[in-house]
């Protein structure tokens, strides 16, 4: 089993949250809140896993709240329990999960948009071999986003992932915002109601306009018949 914690210590977690429970101007019947995140089978190493559950509770919380990540291989797979105060260490809130309230949402992958994030992690972020270079502290650290469906890896969202405006769109924005390019049938953000085309084709378009504009400038007559 693999433990780690942040913003208190896995030993006296109980009582510390308690005290900061104590503090908080939301009074309520719970000390703490419980996430369970499973893998399939080889699908991570218990290390991998582990990685994967700081960074989706980093992502959650956002450093607001203490909670202990234990990682278990007792039930023929790799699962994460991750356990959170119940309120904040910076304002002294109670924690809000209903979906109206939640600060954070992490967009999920489908398959084959999981296959073109991959692609993208080997060929634009900064790892080796698979390794992340920006989280290697002496010791080497999986590059998270090459493995996981979610979106977890602030660095690809914010830098890697507008590289390919197709697939940050199909990711990052919900499908009701969405248009199906009338050209390659590609999906898009439109900037306006109006838009019919990604943005590779408006601009093909344009120079299909222009050129047709050119066409029949240059047949047009340009000497009067008497």
């Amino acid at each position: 089993m693999l433990v780690s914690s942040f913003g208190c210590s896995y030993e006296t977690a109980d009582i510390e949250f308690e005290m900061l429970l104590a503090q908080a101007i939301q009074k309520g019947n719970n000390l703490a809140h419980h996430l369970i995140q499973s893998f399939a089978p080889g699908e991570a190493t218990p290390e991998q896993a582990h990685e994967i559950g700081k960074r989706l509770a980093d992502e959650v919380l956002q450093g607001k709240y203490p909670y202990v990540l234990t990682t278990h291989i007792d039930k023929g797979h790799v699962h994460n329990h991750i356990i959170f105060c119940a309120a904040d260490m910076v304002n002294c809130r109670k924690y809000v999960s209903n979906k109206e309230a939640r600060a954070v949402s992490i967009p999920k992958m489908n398959y084959p948009q999981y296959r073109k994030a991959r692609r993208l992690t080997r060929e634009c972020c900064n790892n080796v071999g698979g390794n992340c270079l920006l989280l290697d502290d002496g010791e080497e650290c999986i590059c998270v986003q090459s493995i996981s469906y979610s979106l977890l890896c602030r660095w690809f969202r914010a830098a890697v992932l507008p590289l390919d405006a197709v697939l940050c769109a199909e990711i990052t924005k919900g499908h009701d915002h969405l248009k199906r390019c009338c050209e390659c049938g590609a999906s898009f953000t439109p900037k306006s109601n109006r838009a019919k085309y990604c943005p590779a084709c408006a601009k093909k378009m344009r120079r299909r306009k222009e050129a047709e504009r050119q066409r029949k400038r240059y047949h047009r007559p340009t000497h009067l018949e008497g």
